[in-house]
C-alpha cells in the first residue's frame, strides 16, 4: 500500500514506474537461482 501526502499523484506513479524500469533492466536477465532471499524478522 502506498500513501501518497502533498505530492500530485501522476509524477508519483510516474517516479515509481521508472524506478521500476531500472531495478528490472539491471535485475531482470538473472536466473531465479542467482536472486537470494531475504528473510526479515519481524520485531
Amino acid at each position: 500500500m502506498v500513501i501518497i501526502i502533498g505530492t500530485d499523484q501522476r509524477n508519483v506513479l510516474n517516479g515509481m514506474q521508472k524506478v521500476f524500469d531500472r531495478e528490472f533492466e539491471k535485475y531482470g536477465n538473472q536466473k531465479e537461482s542467482d536472486i537470494h532471499n531475504m528473510d526479515y524478522g519481524i520485531r
